[in-house]
């Protein structure tokens, strides 16, 4: 069964009920984030609260030595949830 989240996403509106459409698959879009869909997050008009392309190429070990060694992107990181409601 596929979990929903009653999120909207904080960029285009869209819902679970009312996904938007990715422009550049054509196919619906998905949760990458709290209340950020796939289709904003790959959008270069949009501001991506977490870097996810970034994120996304790195392993974990990785990913935790580039956020222990840069508290302003773990800083931002944690705001951001918070101001999405994820944390």
């Amino acid at each position: 069964m596929r979990r929903s989240f009653n999120w909207s996403c904080v960029h285009c509106g869209c819902t679970d009920t009312n996904a938007c459409i990715d422009a550049t698959t054509g196919n619906p879009c998905y949760w990458v984030a709290p209340r950020m869909c796939s289709a904003c997050a790959g959008r270069d008009d949009v501001e991506d609260p977490l870097p996810l392309a970034s994120f996304s190429a790195m392993g974990v070990k990785q990913l935790v030595e580039q956020l222990e060694s840069d508290p302003a992107l773990r800083d931002r990181i944690v705001s951001s949830l918070r101001r999405m409601g994820g944390l």
